[in-house]
């Protein structure tokens, strides 16, 4: 797949992460749930190591997808749970900032 249809794709999973439902349940480790709380799939964000059980990440990496440039297709789902990280550090940094410049 040439680089621009990749980019589209890339960016199509990254708007759709956005209706994803997660819970965390481990340090790098989030189930997605249905809208009524249903366990669907495992999502894992160890950096280099990302994993889904979803059947899109399953299928494409199976396949070899990104074979072009060594890296994991990634599904919505880990972009979902890595934003939702990224948010999490971001609180944190914030927190730690703000309690500094209060003492």
């Amino acid at each position: 797949m040439d680089s621009g249809k990749q980019m589209i794709f890339e960016d199509r999973r990254k708007k759709a992460a956005k209706e994803v439902i997660l819970k965390r349940v481990g340090e790098h480790t989030f189930n997605v749930v249905d809208k009524e709380g249903n366990f669907k799939y495992k999502v894992s964000t160890v950096p280099g190591k990302e994993d889904c059980e979803c059947p899109s990440f399953v299928q494409n990496n199976t396949k070899k997808h990104d074979d072009a440039t060594g890296e994991f297709f990634l599904c919505k789902h880990i972009y979902a749970a890595q934003y939702v990280e990224s948010l999490e550090e971001t609180i944190k940094e914030n927190s730690t900032h703000t309690k500094e410049m209060a003492s």
